[in-house]
C-alpha cells in the first residue's frame, strides 16, 4: 500500500470519525478515536478492518451495536500491543530471507554425495591458502588474424611469409565526423571508419 493511499484511507477514518461526532454516545465517540489511532499507527494495516468497526459500534441498532463492541474489544486486545505493520513485514521479510539461504545451501550440499562434499570442501581450502598470497597481473593481448577483417592498409607484422592483420584495434582516438559516424585514428593523416 503506498503512502498516498494510507494518507487518503486515514483522512477517511477522520472524515467519518468527525461525522460522528453528536450522533453517538461519548464513550462511542472514544472508541472510535481509538481505532483511528491505532489505524493511524499502522497498528490495524488494513482500513476495511478499521472502517468497517467504526461502522459497527455507531450503528443505530442495539443488538448489532453490541455485537460491534464485543468485535471492537477483541480488536483492541489484538491489536493494541501489536507491532506496526512495517516492523512485522520487515520482520517477515528478514526470517523469510534466513530460511531461504539456508535452505539453499542445504538443498546443493545434499545433492553431492558425502565423498565429493569432502573434496570439494578440501578443494576450497586449498584454493584459499594457494592465492592468498599471490600477486596478481593484468595482462594485455592483441588478437592478430591471416585475413584482413579490421580493413587496415597494412599488416601488423609478417612472419613466415604470411600477413597478420589485427583483429581488435584501439580505438582511444575517436572523433566523429559530421554525417555523425564515427572514425577511428590509425595514424597522423589516415582515418577510417568504424562501425559501433
Amino acid at each position: 500500500m503506498t503512502k498516498k493511499l494510507i494518507r487518503q484511507y486515514t483522512q477517511n477514518l477522520r472524515t467519518t470519525r468527525d461525522s460522528k461526532i453528536g450522533k453517538v454516545p461519548p464513550d462511542i465517540q472514544a472508541k472510535i478515536n481509538k481505532i483511528v489511532d491505532l489505524y493511524e499507527d499502522r497498528k490495524i494495516s488494513q482500513y476495511e478492518t478499521a472502517n468497517k468497526l467504526i461502522n459497527d459500534i455507531s450503528i443505530n441498532d442495539t443488538k448489532k451495536r453490541k455485537s460491534g463492541l464485543k468485535r471492537y474489544d477483541k480488536a483492541v486486545a489484538k491489536y493494541e500491543e501489536a507491532e506496526p505493520i512495517t516492523e512485522r513485514m520487515a520482520k517477515t521479510a528478514k526470517k523469510a530471507r534466513t530460511g531461504k539461504e539456508v535452505k539453499a545451501v542445504i538443498k546443493t550440499h545434499d545433492k553431492q554425495p558425502i565423498f565429493k562434499r569432502k573434496a570439494i570442501a578440501g578443494l576450497a581450502t586449498k584454493a584459499k591458502d594457494m592465492f592468498k598470497n599471490r600477486k596478481t597481473y593484468d595482462v594485455k593481448f592483441m588478437l592478430f588474424s591471416v585475413e584482413n577483417r579490421s580493413g587496415v592498409k597494412r599488416p601488423a607484422f609478417t612472419m613466415d611469409g604470411r600477413e597478420y592483420y589485427p583483429l581488435i584495434i584501439n580505438t582511444r582516438g575517436e572523433k566523429k565526423r559530421k554525417d555523425g559516424s564515427n572514425c577511428t585514428r590509425q595514424s597522423k593523416s589516415v582515418y577510417r571508419n568504424s562501425s559501433k
